[in-house]
């Protein structure tokens, strides 16, 4: 590329006429050619600027904070708005407004400032106005679409995200990112939860001779009702085990705590509906064991290894697994689909048309060895 190939690409997509300036620009004692080498810094944020550059080969970058921000190349022009704004309090030099460094071995035209605008009539400094005016404007409309691009990816991100962790736990993730990254210890909280569990019964036979593909086929027939229906009232999953579920509610103040059992049971009733539905569409015998219970829970990251793992701890978490886990009651009667705690059906007290899908006296079933046997409604 020969001396003044960067300066003439310039003005062609910037001035309007590029042969009024093109002398101004050629002169001499104007034009300066430097070379940089690869990582050479060109110039640091807050340096005097005296100087236009137009990259003549290779590739200049712009950082701020340590940053790259944008990268520029043969015909571009860098450090053009220095001399657009005004100089900071108490200096008269404009000054640069960002850290530049080559990327690769590059060469640079450098037009000095003051001795070019000394030379410029009124309609000259007009078309050089114009010029910077323009590149700037072509530099913002390229960060805009950056931008647009960067957003798009993050909504991307977002929504892969949502797919492996809960919505606090994405909320965590998103706050730990960037410059403004915050402790994840901050997340933790203790808080009053719905906490459910679930497990198909008779998936286990069900998949025995089936191929990899279609028993995973098969699972997800029968995990997305329930995905739908905890998403649909509210709840956030917390993860799949297998054939099974754990999802919770988060109670966002105590006088809500009736609303929020309202609509994890809701949640639950349906999810045994279309499940029933799914088996008898496919021809399979596979049913449903939800458990509910609500109480106090830590919630936080309670990862290890580097992994977030952001989850509900506590004896409340343990008590729903029980709910969900028991088989028959203390007189060896089968417990049904649905199993809510004593707290959660006095939460739902307030909702008649709920309730009434429950036996109208409670059960009783054992826990674990050495502990007392414990109540449970379970749907009629």
């Amino acid at each position: 590329m020969n001396a003044a190939a960067g300066i003439a690409a310039f003005l062609r997509q910037y001035c309007s006429n590029p042969p009024r300036l093109e002398s101004e620009f050629y002169r001499p004692e104007n034009l300066k050619r430097r070379a940089y080498r690869q990582d050479q810094q060109v110039c640091a944020e807050g340096d005097a600027a005296a100087e236009l550059w137009i990259l003549q080969s290779g590739r200049l970058g712009v950082y701020q904070g340590g940053r790259l921000i944008s990268e520029h190349g043969p015909g571009d022009m860098v450090g053009e708005q220095a001399f657009l704004a005004p100089a900071p309090d108490g200096m008269r030099a404009p000054r640069r407004h960002a850290e530049v460094r080559a990327l690769e071995r590059s060469e640079v035209c450098c037009i000095g400032w003051d001795q070019l605008c000394a030379k410029l009539d009124d309609g000259a400094r007009a078309l050089l106005m114009e010029a910077l005016a323009r590149s700037l404007s072509h530099k913002l409309d390229q960060a805009r679409a950056a931008d647009v691009q960067l957003s798009d990816e993050v909504d991307h991100l977002d929504g892969l995200l949502s797919r492996f962790v809960c919505d606090e736990g994405l909320a965590a993730v998103r706050a730990n990112v960037g410059d403004a990254a915050q402790d994840l210890s901050s997340f933790y909280r203790q808080g009053l939860v719905v906490v459910w569990f679930s497990d198909l019964a008779g998936f286990s036979l069900a998949v025995a001779d089936l191929a990899p593909h279609a028993a995973a086929a098969l699972l997800e027939s029968f995990l997305d009702p329930q995905c739908v229906a905890i998403h649909r009232h509210g709840g956030q999953i917390d993860k799949l085990m297998g054939d099974g579920i754990m999802a919770w509610w988060p109670v966002p103040a105590p006088a809500r705590a009736d609303e929020t059992a309202v609509s994890a049971v809701t949640a639950a009733l349906q999810a045994v509906h279309d499940v029933h539905q799914a088996a008898l569409r496919l021809g399979r015998e596979v049913g449903l064991r939800i458990g509910l219970h609500m109480g106090d829970a830590a919630l936080g990251n309670f990862g290890a290894g580097g992994r977030i793992s952001f989850t509900v701890l506590g004896r409340t978490v343990n008590d729903a697994a029980r709910y969900e886990q028991a088989r028959e009651d203390d007189q060896c009667n089968k417990l049904s689909e649905v199993r809510i705690s004593p707290e959660v059906m006095a939460a739902i007290a307030g909702a008649p048309t709920i309730v009434s899908q429950f036996e109208p006296q409670p059960r009783r079933f054992a826990g674990k060895p050495g502990e007392p046997t414990r109540e449970v409604h379970v749907t009629r």
